[in-house]
């Protein structure tokens, strides 16, 4: 009877606790759980061998692109005379507007950029002691050296300009800058010549003398990549030669269109192989086609 009582006991008093007023359940309390006897544990399966993964090789810094092959050595036509830069009293640098104070003398590439008040200008200066007395044909080569790629240009278009007798041309590397450039234009450093007026291409006018226009293609992404060299001539650039008094003739080179990251750039004498050079001839001459 006794137990009979014990076990009816917790059934009787869930039932008063639902009626009794002013108590409510909100769930009723489930009697706990007895664990079942601890049944018979299977034996483990012995663990597998992990797979024998390589050795990953240790992290390393990224090598450093190969420099790009220098560009084929120019051959000059029989009985040519080429004198380049790096030749007697030559020069080649340029002057950044942007840095007004900076020189480029020691650099191996001579930057020309069109940022209208801003940007950059070559020079280039050549010994002219070995040109033939009686020249009759000449032209100038570039060679177009690695910078900043295509940047979404198609063309790249300047001016070359000669500097007139006695107009600083004893300059040297170490002084050029925007602040004592050649031939320091008024304003802007750059756009295209007016041979009408004679005025514009970002030179004083009355200093340097205009020759030509010159480009050079870029569809090809011809910035990143060695290239063959840009050849200049003409009937103007053979004048301005003839017309030198003092032995030595600098050009100026300018960039004709406006833009902020439409660089090139152009090989001196601290290159290899790459140093502009003048080629001249008693006899008529047409440089070689690209």
């Amino acid at each position: 009877m006794k137990s009979r009582l014990t076990n009816l006991l917790p059934a009787t008093m869930s039932l008063v606790l639902l009626f009794a007023p002013g108590i409510c359940l909100a769930e009723e309390t489930k009697p706990a759980e007895v664990p079942a006897a601890d049944a018979p544990k299977a034996e483990a399966e012995p663990a597998k061998p992990a797979a024998t993964q390589p050795a990953e090789p240790p992290a390393t810094e990224p090598a450093e692109p190969a420099p790009l092959p220098p560009p084929k050595p120019y051959k000059a036509p029989e009985g040519a005379v080429v004198i380049s830069t790096a030749d007697g009293k030559g020069a080649d640098t340029a002057a950044s507007y942007n840095k007004k104070e900076a020189t480029a003398g020691d650099q191996d590439r001579m930057i020309v950029m069109n940022q209208g008040r801003g940007g950059f200008q070559a020079y280039i200066r050549f010994d002219l002691a070995k040109a033939p007395k009686e020249l009759k044909g000449a032209y100038l080569v570039l060679h177009v050296v690695p910078n900043t790629g295509k940047q979404g240009v198609d063309k790249h278009v300047f001016n070359l300009f000669a500097l007139n007798d006695g107009e600083r041309e004893d300059w040297s590397e170490a002084e050029i800058t925007a602040s004592e450039a050649l031939a320091a234009p008024a304003k802007g450093i750059g756009g295209k010549y007016d041979p009408e007026e004679k005025t514009g291409g970002g030179v004083d006018n009355e200093k340097a003398t205009f020759v030509t226009e010159f480009s050079f293609d870029n569809t090809d992404f011809r910035m990143s990549k060695p290239k063959a060299p840009v050849y200049i001539s003409g009937e103007k650039l053979l004048e301005a030669i003839k017309a030198d008094t003092n032995g030595t003739i600098t050009f100026i080179i300018t960039k004709i269109e406006v833009s902020r990251g439409r660089i090139a750039s152009f090989g001196t004498k601290e290159g290899k192989d790459v140093a502009p050079k003048l080629v001249l001839s008693e006899k008529e001459l047409a440089p070689p086609a690209e």
